[in-house]
């Protein structure tokens, strides 16, 4: 190795003997390279990592539930909390809080099948932020809600490099039909 490394030190010498510039250029145009590779390597581990991310965290994304045909309406209802709006959004916004996941925006919608023995109250929650912030507040909500389900979840960057996503996370929160007004 070392007399390769000899070797070429002597045909550089001579090279920047005769060409002085040329050998300056092709110095620089080496060093130049090797900085645009490693920065190339840099932002596809960097992409690859992030594909990997948003993969797990598709994984945990689960389909709604829905209610079988063959449960009974109260069992489901005994299992169910009741209805609280106000409990429900102070909830996620102290979640989000807590795990500091910025929420741009915040929507609501109750939906109250009359075929279904329970209430489906959807939250769609539009955040700008990173994969491990994202990861830790769908985790700390399946861990604290028996009764929130991860409906899906959409994420986009600007660029290749941009840190920041912009991801809207559905979730489906149940409750007791009885009680409700």
């Amino acid at each position: 190795m070392e007399k390769v490394v000899l070797i070429g030190r002597f045909y550089y010498r001579r090279f920047y003997s005769m060409q002085p510039l040329a050998a300056t250029l092709v110095a620089a145009l080496a060093i130049v390279s090797a900085i645009c590779a490693v920065s190339w390597l840099m932002a596809a581990e960097r992409q690859r990592t992030a594909a990997e991310e948003l993969r797990a965290l598709s994984l945990l994304v689960a389909k709604p539930a829905a209610a079988p045909a063959m449960v009974a309406a109260s069992s489901i209802e005994r299992d169910l909390p009741i209805f609280s709006s106000a409990s429900l959004t102070a909830d996620f916004h102290a979640l989000a809080a807590d795990v500091k996941l910025p929420l741009d925006e915040v929507s609501y919608t109750l939906d109250s099948s009359a075929n279904q023995p329970f209430l489906r109250y959807r939250v769609t929650l539009s955040v700008k932020t990173g994969y491990p912030e994202i990861r830790k507040f769908v985790a700390a909500m399946m861990a604290e809600f028996s009764n929130v389900t991860l409906d899906n979840v959409r994420c986009s960057k600007e660029n290749a490099v941009a840190t920041l996503l912009s991801c809207q996370l559905g979730f489906s929160a149940f409750y007791r039909k009885a009680g409700h007004g």
